[in-house]
Parts: C-alpha cells; structure tokens; sequence
C-alpha cells in the first residue's frame, strides 16, 4: 500500500501515520484497520523544492500539529527520517497539496512524479 498525502503536518501525522500504525484512540481494534507495510509517496519538504512547487504558509495549527508530533508520537521518535522532515517544514514554513504537482501539467503525477518515486524505493521515508 502507497500513500499519497499533502505534503503538510495533517497528511503526514494524522493520515499517514494513523493509516500505518493506528490510533492510540482506537487502539483496541488497531490490529483490523492499520497497514504497518505501508509506504510514504506524498509530498516530502525536499520534494518541495526539488519540483520547485506552489505552497501556502503553514498555519499555527501545522505548527501546532507538527512539535506536538515531534515531542509526542513514539513513530515520529523513533524515525529520525521523519523528525528531519518535520522540522524542515517548520524551518521552511510551508506547506505543499498534492494538486501543486499540476503546476507540470494535469498528467504530471501519473507520468513522472509516481514513476519516477517508485523507482527509487529506498529514498521512501519510513
């Protein structure tokens, strides 16, 4: 299982952490809905910059969201991979959607963005 968030605390934190390790809210029938094998493809910091894209400036909440995660989340503590991207999208102050990759044209993501990611699996982050 891929998955392909906005580049941004929510996406990261919230949908894609929950997705691949369950909620602490649900943790009792965590084991019925979590995908541990899954695969981060959204948009990482550097692909921000990378694909020169379109961003909106995180808002307090991002923010908010994002130290809560680095101080928090035991996934987030115990991947420095993540604690890196993290912080380089408070550093940076941005955040990127995925329909910012349609600044390459509509067909960009199916054509050279997915393509060129799942060739290079060992750069996912964790």
């Amino acid at each position: 299982v891929y998955v392909f968030v906005d580049g941004d605390p929510y996406g990261i934190t919230n949908i894609y952490r929950t997705l691949k390790v369950g909620s602490g809210n649900a943790a009792h029938i965590n084991k019925y809905f979590c995908v541990p094998n899954a695969r981060y493809l959204g948009i990482t910091p550097q692909d921000i910059i990378d694909y020169k894209l379109p961003t909106h400036p995180l808002k307090d909440v991002d923010v908010k969201r994002a130290k809560d995660a680095l101080k928090n989340d035991p996934f987030i503590k115990s991947h420095k991979e993540w604690q890196n991207a993290i912080n380089k999208l408070i550093d940076m102050g941005v955040r990127a959607e995925q329909q910012s990759l349609a600044k390459h044209g509509l067909n960009y993501v199916i054509e050279k963005y997915l393509p060129q990611k799942l060739k290079k699996p060992n750069s996912f982050l964790p």
